[in-house]
């Protein structure tokens, strides 16, 4: 999968909708690429983050990126990373 599919398979998930990730779909993502938990000291959210060149150069099978697009991941302003509220 290329940057810009996976652009277009999250474009409708909108970062902050309060989705969240159950344990077994974390782990399944966490078995292909680093999934590191991170806090926004501005406002205290907290999210998993993932780098999107890490993702892309994985053996992900595609299926796997239908489960984190159910998941409600989506793609930050600048591209870089993906991330989801928990």
């Amino acid at each position: 999968m290329s940057k810009n599919e996976l652009k277009e398979l999250l474009k409708d998930n909108i970062f902050g909708d309060g989705h969240k990730i159950n344990a077994s779909a974390l782990f399944n993502i966490y078995s292909f690429v680093n999934v590191s938990l991170e806090i926004d000291k501005s406002s205290l959210d907290c999210y998993y983050e993932i780098d999107i060149d890490e993702l892309l150069s994985s053996k992900m099978p595609n299926e796997e990126y239908e489960i984190i697009k159910d998941q409600g991941w989506s793609i930050d302003g600048d591209k870089l990373k993906i991330f989801l509220t928990i």
